[in-house]
């Protein structure tokens, strides 16, 4: 939907690339504005914009005045996915409101809108796989859990598990963080670095999303393990138990994998966004020997199989487009650069993808 820049509030998503008169835009397609990228959009004079008819928090997105009702009524219709999962994220916020409240799980009432959203998105691997890019600080936290519960059913069903296990890992990786409603939100909102006093603290957040759901009915035990378990690593590295390998269950492994390449591409509190190649190769070299390494091979795999043919921005700000992808380094494809050169970046280590464009 259009709108204009007056109506616009922290939160819009943007629907396209903004260019003024560059070869570069000056800010990408599914950017969540900030009051920064409002000031920039003043500065060069932007007077309206096509963003998402929902704010990254999930709510609507209503303008005072919008330009052209028709293409909002449109927009929404042909975005059912992205609408569903905003409707998901608010929900996902109201029940964590409830539990900061005192208020138990109600396990029936959360089963009752996740299911059928996994099987949305289980046939919607690349809309999947780009829901990173509509998280922002402030709402992090929710847009954090129910995209790791989705692209953990995904990898559940990818590596055959049964529709029945891949809800169940779907629900680990929802409720995974849902501890941190025990905590103080001045803990997991902190802008910079925490003490060690409060990383302790953040560390106690699986046991409380252990308590949580251990009594309630139909959640089984592999469900309960591994939201418990999806801070440990393999090497007996992670938290809060510094179990390794065989005490970790495989519902577990799988939510370790997808939590942290999440957590490390998106927007958060305290950082910047990594680009998702870069934090593939992290994960694969730096963090090698820590997680299993079947899931982070089908991860970097299913990337690479829906990147063909993405815009892209490399490290060097040059725009590009993946034309081929090695599956032996699935994060170093060759891209075809704007002059029709070709570059393999598995050639040049210095060199990486920066930013997913389209």
């Amino acid at each position: 939907m259009k709108a204009k820049r007056a109506d616009l509030v922290p939160g819009c998503v943007l629907l396209n690339d903004i260019y003024v008169r560059t070869a570069q835009p000056i800010m990408t397609r599914k950017t969540v504005l900030t009051k920064e990228h409002l000031d920039v959009l003043e500065a060069f004079l932007i007077d309206e914009v096509e963003v998402e008819p929902f704010l990254n928090n999930g709510e609507p997105f209503l303008p005072k005045q919008p330009l052209t009702n028709k293409n909002q009524d449109e927009h929404i219709s042909d975005n059912p996915l992205i609408q569903a999962y905003f409707e998901g994220v608010q929900k996902y916020k109201t029940f964590f409101q409830s539990w900061q409240k005192g208020q138990p799980v109600d396990i029936f009432s959360v089963i009752g809108f996740f299911n059928p959203l996994i099987d949305q998105f289980l046939s919607a691997p690349k809309e999947l796989m780009s829901l990173y890019l509509y998280s922002g600080k402030a709402d992090y936290l929710f847009h954090h859990a129910v995209a790791v519960g989705l692209m953990s059913a995904y990898f559940a069903r990818k590596l055959h598990y049964s529709k029945k296990e891949v809800y169940e890992i779907g629900l680990s990786g929802l409720l995974a963080d849902c501890g941190m409603a025990k905590l103080p939100p001045s803990v997991y909102e902190k802008a910079n670095r925490l003490t060690k006093t409060e990383y302790l603290l953040l560390e106690k957040h699986p046991i409380y999303s252990y308590q949580m759901l251990k009594d309630l009915p139909t959640v089984k035990e592999g469900v309960v393990l591994a939201v418990l378990q999806h801070h440990e690593r393999l090497d007996g590295s992670g938290y809060p138990l510094k179990l390794s390998h065989e005490q970790l269950h495989p519902y577990g492994k799988v939510i370790a994998v997808i939590d942290v390449f999440h957590a490390m591409i998106c927007l958060r509190p305290y950082r910047p966004k990594h680009p998702i190649f870069k934090v593939l190769e992290m994960i694969y070299h730096d963090q090698f020997g820590k997680f299993n390494h079947k899931i982070i091979s089908l991860l970097m795999d299913e990337i690479a199989r829906f990147s063909l043919g993405t815009k892209v921005m490399l490290s060097n700000h040059q725009l590009a487009e993946i034309v081929f992808t090695d599956p032996q380094k699935p994060t170093r494809p060759i891209v075809r650069l704007e002059n029709g050169a070709t570059l393999a970046l598995a050639n040049h280590p210095d060199l990486y993808i920066e930013d997913i464009l389209s």
